[in-house]
């Protein structure tokens, strides 16, 4: 019964964020934007499967190690970080690097934006979703400002999430910056600030 319950919740939000996908991006009367229940199954599973995985982001990483080395060395990391956020059984995870390893990193590879070149990110799988969405929810004021914590995406989350800021860049050029990206129930809506409520001290 909880797995039929969580797959509801994961299909109500696939089902809103796909219409908007196909209304923003691909447009309404374009048949391709279609989306058909295989693959929306599809996405459910990946969805799933992917609950079970967290990335941390900017976890320093010698490239001069050999691979068994390295993998060491970031399980150990890894290990140093969570164990911040709550106690971890360090033989339950699988700890990889995304991305291929960049030999010259340290002397002329740089970002995508010409910056300073950027680590590869690592993916955490955990037995189940729960360890993971336990350290997405306490991963705040835990670690470092340095160390970022994500939730492991679909491709559509993605490109969803990225349409969504499109249109938050787009109001911020206009002046308007009295909006941000929220999650609600779990799917990122772009609201209006909350407003600050004023302390009134004085007595009627």
């Amino acid at each position: 019964m909880k797995m039929i319950d969580e797959l509801k919740t994961s299909n109500k939000m696939l089902m809103e964020e796909m219409k908007e996908l196909k209304n923003s991006v691909l447009g309404t009367k374009d048949e391709k934007a279609t989306f058909d229940m295989e693959a929306i199954c599809a996405e459910v599973i990946d969805r799933e499967k992917r609950s079970k995985n967290i990335i941390i982001y900017n976890v320093t990483e010698n490239i001069n190690m050999g691979s068994s080395q390295r993998l060491t060395q970031d399980k150990q990391q890894v290990i140093q970080i969570l164990n911040q956020i709550t106690e971890i059984n360090p033989n339950e995870l699988i700890i990889s690097r995304i991305g291929n390893v960049q030999k010259n990193k340290n002397e002329t590879s740089t970002s995508r934006n010409g910056g300073p070149p950027r680590e590869r990110p690592i993916k955490v799988t955990f037995p189940n979703s729960e360890q993971a969405l336990f350290i997405l929810r306490n991963k705040k004021n835990k670690i470092s400002n340095d160390i970022r914590i994500g939730s492991d995406k679909t491709r559509i989350q993605r490109e969803y999430f990225k349409q969504l800021l499109t249109k938050l860049n787009a109001e911020e050029e206009k002046g308007n910056s009295n909006l941000i990206i929220k999650y609600i129930d779990g799917i990122p809506k772009l609201i209006d600030k909350p407003v600050k409520k004023s302390c009134n001290n004085q007595e009627n």
